[in-house]
């Protein structure tokens, strides 16, 4: 046990092999001697094996058996995605319409899982496309039984890359608690991405710069991390590592591009990025997400449903503080590369490999627990720096902070995080800078300040504050411009339901007579049902999904999609509370006559069903091989329908929206769009007005067609993403889906005054 875990000698510089520096004689014998006179401490032997016991008996009950023969959490994104890929479907619809990518899981088995793929790069379905020959469970099993081999070579690769011995270095890997527990869980995968990083810095190690190069960056397409080994490799010259690593990135993304074509990039890069970036994927004002951005919202960024009461509304501050906190972090991570110098060549290498998983978790917009599967590579490197120099007490406080911070701590402490104790809930994001300062002052005497010819600090200072008044500039800018917008108003629902916020999910509203319906879902519920206004829960639990709701005008009945079997299927419940029966097989409803006859899709056929005592008759009313067609919306006097579709012939891909007439069957185009996607028309009372959604510039917006000038008007304007408009008659406004002020995966229902004169700009 006492036996030292010994590295490489060999490392490229300049692109030329040579030998790497080792500790001399007298430290490895010190080293040894150490590592010897702990483990022959029987009590301490004792102990150490006791707490990984107990710390692998924890993972396997709460992590590993748990993960077999199901699809819960992120795998089912990532294997969606992937199978996507494999059939050739679009993936960068996977960003555009949560709806049916949640349907697409459903279709390959996956319940009771909600899922969506943002804000994933493309290239991460590449990572499961092996796992698509087989079905879902049986791939989830074989990535969690891949996980535990993973646990293995991250231990050992630890070891071998600090030299130190295997057992504290698995009790601290095991440490990281419910970071290791939800990777299993949820099928993340950063146990891979640490897997990786730590062979990939051991291979440096060992002089093989190539293969150091392809394992630090394969994994970047995919998540970030490793950008920041590829600069610090940058920084230190080691230009046969770098352009390892730039090929290894060109060359998996080209894989991805060549597989599912450039445009999930361009939609990725413009219109999920920036917004993941900002923290605004789910719940911007989440306190799960450990991070400045999440706690400098919810005290200065005011929001009627997120957060309603803010201890002091002052927007400037919060992109104030967001950013110094970013730059200013950065800046002093910088100031140290450059400034602090340790003594032994291997304890330097060690304190820069260790800074780099501290500053991703101290500035990451979205912190979440397998994050904290990297901060053992922190750990383990400034562990091992300080037992060389025999200071086993701060190693030893390290290691237990380090297991503290992947304590559910600020789990317990959310009910009191209100008004100014806000920052009680962020109690990880304080530890880790606690964990931060005290390494600081156990490195503190071992570190010598490098002279510069600059004043670095000053010139750093000077970066962070005008980084951080162009961040106040812009965010105000932005503010302003917002308060410019269409002036939509966030609908107040006054259901217990509702008042949760952790992933609320509302989609695709229909109105009745007095009833409004839409498709809702809570991330903890994890399902889709159908929801009423004013009176709650219209469809009764179930172990499917139910989606693109249609109330009769008369609010008796309701129809809807569901995927039974990978089937698309039509339901109709004849009543709120009333179980839900089938009635044909089939996409996309909307009641002609309501409670009697609907129109609905199938393949690529619109067909007519009328509704019988004992069966219901179909029949074809339009047939096409050249068009793709969704989303139908029947005029409430019955005379016109409306549907999308997207032609994709010699002429290229176009998407359409088309009126047809009961009355005479004549087929018309009304608006042809070559590169904006239009869709979920819906009509006026009178007929004389409709409405459909159009992806424009990045972003959807509503719109109206007015019939009596055959133009189109613009109604929203804003950066969320509005869509699935229908009239409210009775109230005389129009309601909508939109994400505004919240992440791209929520999104909660508005409303705008209903026009009463385009030409007047209204």
């Amino acid at each position: 046990m006492s036996k030292l875990i010994g590295a490489g000698r060999f490392m490229y510089a300049g692109g030329r092999r040579r030998s790497l520096p080792m500790p001399d004689e007298s430290i490895m014998q010190t080293n040894s001697q150490i590592v010897h006179k702990l483990f022959s401490n029987r009590i301490f032997a004792i102990l150490l094996w006791g707490v990984f016991l107990f710390f692998a008996f924890l993972i396997l009950k709460l992590a590993i058996l748990p993960s077999f023969n199901n699809t819960r959490g992120d795998f089912a994104n990532y294997y969606t995605a992937a199978c996507l890929v494999k059939k050739g479907e679009p993936l960068a619809r996977a960003y555009q319409d949560f709806t049916w990518f949640q349907m697409e899981m459903d279709r390959h088995g996956i319940v009771h899982q909600v899922g969506g793929f943002i804000p994933h790069p493309p290239p991460t379905a590449m990572v499961f496309l092996p796992l698509t020959f087989f079905d879902a469970v049986t791939a989830k099993n074989i990535w969690s039984a891949f996980n535990i081999l993973l646990i293995f070579v991250c231990v050992f690769g630890l070891a071998r890359l600090t030299q130190l011995h295997w057992l504290p270095v698995a009790v601290i890997f095991l440490g990281t608690g419910f970071g290791l527990i939800n990777n299993f869980l949820f099928g993340q995968m950063y146990l891979l991405l640490t897997a990786t990083i730590v062979l990939g810095l051991w291979a440096h190690r060992r002089g093989y710069d190539v293969l150091a190069g392809i394992l630090l960056t394969l994994m970047i397409p995919m998540k970030y991390f490793g950008i920041l080994f590829l600069a610090y490799f940058a920084w230190k010259r080691q230009w046969r590592l770098v352009c390892s690593a730039l090929a290894t990135i060109i060359a998996v993304a080209g894989i991805t591009a060549f597989m599912a074509g450039f445009e999930p990039f361009h939609v990725f890069v413009t219109e999920v990025f920036p917004r993941h970036f900002r923290g605004e994927i789910q719940d911007p004002f989440a306190i799960l997400f450990q991070s400045w951005a999440s706690l400098f919202r919810r005290l200065f960024v005011y929001n009627a449903t997120l957060n309603p009461a803010p201890p002091l509304h002052f927007p400037p501050a919060f992109f104030f503080l967001s950013s110094v906190a970013f730059w200013g972090f950065m800046a002093l991570a910088l100031w140290l590369f450059v400034r602090a110098r340790l003594k032994s060549q291997n304890h330097q290498f060690l304190f820069e490999i260790g800074l780099l998983p501290l500053l991703f978790l101290i500035v990451s917009p979205s912190g979440t627990t397998y994050h904290f599967l990297l901060l053992t590579i922190t750990t383990t490197a400034f562990m091992k720096i300080l037992i060389d120099q025999q200071r086993h007490l701060p190693a030893t406080v390290l290691a237990i902070l380090f297991i503290v911070i992947n304590l559910p701590h600020y789990l317990k402490l959310m009910l009191y995080a209100q008004g100014w104790l806000t920052p009680l809930g962020y109690s990880r994001l304080w530890l880790l800078l606690i964990f931060s300062a005290l390494a600081w002052q156990y490195f503190h005497p071992l570190i010598t300040l490098q002279s510069i010819k600059i004043n670095l600090g000053r010139y750093l200072t000077f970066a962070v504050l005008l980084l951080s008044g162009l961040a106040v500039l812009a965010g105000t800018r932005a503010s302003s411009a917002a308060k410019k917008d269409d002036g939509a108003t966030w609908l107040r629902i006054d259901e217990a339901e509702f008042k949760r916020h952790q992933g609320l999910l509302m989609k695709n509203p229909d109105v009745g007579a007095r009833c409004t319906v839409f498709s809702y879902c809570e991330f903890w519920n994890e399902q889709y049902t159908i929801f009423s206004t004013d009176s709650g829960r219209w469809t009764p639990p179930a172990h499917r999904n139910y989606y693109h709701p249609d109330l009769a005008p008369d609010d008796s009945s309701l129809l809807m999609q569901t995927v039974v079997n990978g089937r698309d299927e039509i339901w109709l419940s004849r009543g709120q509370g009333q179980e839900p029966v089938f009635a044909v097989a089939g996409a996309f409803p909307s009641w002609k006559e309501g409670g009697r006859s609907f129109v609905y899709v199938e393949g690529n056929v619109i067909k007519l069903a009328a509704i019988e005592a004992t069966q219901i008759k179909t029949e074809t009313l339009i047939e096409t091989q050249e068009q793709t067609i969704f989303d139908l919306a029947c005029s409430s006097q019955e005379n016109f329908l409306a549907y999308c579709a997207v032609a994709n012939d010699s002429a290229g891909k176009r998407f359409q929206l088309r009126l047809y007439d009961f009355n005479n069957g004549n087929d018309e185009l009304l608006i042809e769009a070559l590169d904006s996607r239009l869709e979920q028309p819906a009509w006026s009372l009178d007929e004389k007005i409709l409405l459909f959604a159009r992806k424009e510039g990045g972003n959807r917006e509503i719109y109206a067609f007015d019939f009596a000038t055959r133009k189109v008007h613009q109604l929203t304007q804003h950066r969320g993403e509005d869509t699935s408009p229908v009239w409210d008659a009775v109230n005389n406004r129009i309601l909508f889906t939109s994400d505004r002020s919240r992440g791209l995966e929520f999104s909660a229902i508005f409303w705008l005054p209903a026009p009463t004169d385009f030409e007047k700009g209204q």
